[in-house]
């Protein structure tokens, strides 16, 4: 239901739909040749929309690396503000993003443990608006705290903003990739995102461009 409404929004806001008596046109539990959309069809609706709206609104998101991501651990230590009970841990990235090779790391914070744990991903490094007291609340409810910095992926400026966005939220799914393959405390059925100002906008986008994402 999350990613219906998340597309439904990104659809509405991004394609010019409209508003008559109270309903959307076109109807998106329709298809575009006029069959109605089950629950079972949603999967290849929602495709249906994304191709619609996103070379409108944000142009084509970079292809799936067909190589993977790979993904090395740089750095793991103990402790945050005095807490040895919490871990610490860097991984690089490494993969193509359509021809060009890109690298970023991310940053792990999460209780010592070796169950599954929820995962609240954050991609605004370059903001620093992820501190301590943030990370220990996170890590005291049972999280798993990641961060990495999307500009390290595509700089933040103001040439091709929609381009822009469309690569930060690549590269969401490449930090998705590269966690489950390298963080085994993660449980794929419970990722979350967040982000600040267009990191937010870059979230809505990530989100609805992938089911993995709750």
């Amino acid at each position: 239901m999350m990613h219906l409404m998340k597309s439904l929004i990104v659809a509405a806001w991004g394609c010019g739909l409209v508003c008559t008596a109270g309903m959307v046109q076109p109807d998106l539990l329709k298809f575009k040749d006029g069959r109605t959309v089950t629950a079972a069809d949603w999967s290849a609706r929602r495709a249906e929309v994304a191709s619609l709206v996103l070379p409108i609104e944000y142009g084509r998101l970079p292809a799936v690396p067909k190589d993977g991501v790979n993904v090395i651990e740089v750095s793991k230590s103990s402790g945050l503000a005095g807490r040895q009970d919490i871990f610490f841990r860097t991984l690089k990235a490494s993969c193509d993003m359509d021809g060009k090779p890109v690298s970023f790391l991310i940053n792990i914070w999460g209780a010592r443990t070796n169950k599954k744990l929820p995962l609240l991903l954050e991609g605004d490094g370059c903001w620093h608006c992820l501190t301590d007291d943030i990370i220990l609340h996170a890590v005291d409810r049972g999280w798993l705290v990641a961060q990495f910095n999307r500009c390290e992926v595509a700089a933040d400026n103001n040439s091709s903003v929609e381009s822009t966005l469309a690569k930060w939220a690549w590269s969401y799914h490449r930090a998705i990739d590269a966690l489950l393959k390298l963080e085994p405390r993660v449980d794929p059925a419970c990722i979350a995102i967040t982000g600040h100002s267009r990191g937010g906008k870059t979230v809505a986008l990530a989100g609805a461009t992938d089911a993995r994402i709750a």
